[in-house]
């Protein structure tokens, strides 16, 4: 079937998401690195199937544990997406932990000041709950 990741804007144009879930599916049950960030976006955000950030969260963190040697971009990009849903649960922890790894790990200028601002809302917020970050 040609390039599937041709699917995403396919979908989008015809609104019929159908063959894009099936595809991301079976290709995030054959390990295929490059298929969980579509699936997991899926999810998040409720287009063409349920939401469901704790899925989309999981398939993220499936992702980080794959055996095989990940891009660093996209093992950062991995770890920008957890803070972005960590930060939708009020996850404060798992969110200044990501952002942090974003923050160290990022090339971008746009990126780390981003992860820096989820730092500041984590640590905030983790001060107003009574708790440290560590």
């Amino acid at each position: 079937m040609g390039y599937w990741r041709g699917l995403v804007p396919l979908s989008l144009h015809t609104g019929n998401g159908v063959r894009l879930v099936k595809e991301a599916t079976k290709r995030v049950n054959e390990k295929d690195p490059m298929a969980y960030s579509t699936l997991a976006w899926l999810y998040e955000s409720g287009m063409f199937i349920a939401q469901d950030i704790n899925h989309a969260i999981s398939l993220h963190k499936e992702f980080l544990a794959l055996d095989v040697e990940l891009p660093k971009s996209s093992v950062t990009a991995a770890h920008e997406e957890l803070a972005k849903l960590y930060k939708i649960q009020q996850n404060w922890l798992a969110v200044s932990d990501h952002a942090q790894y974003v923050f160290d790990n990022t090339t971008f200028e746009f990126n780390k000041k981003y992860a820096a601002q989820l730092i500041k809302i984590a640590q905030d917020k983790l001060v107003e709950e009574g708790h440290s970050k560590h």
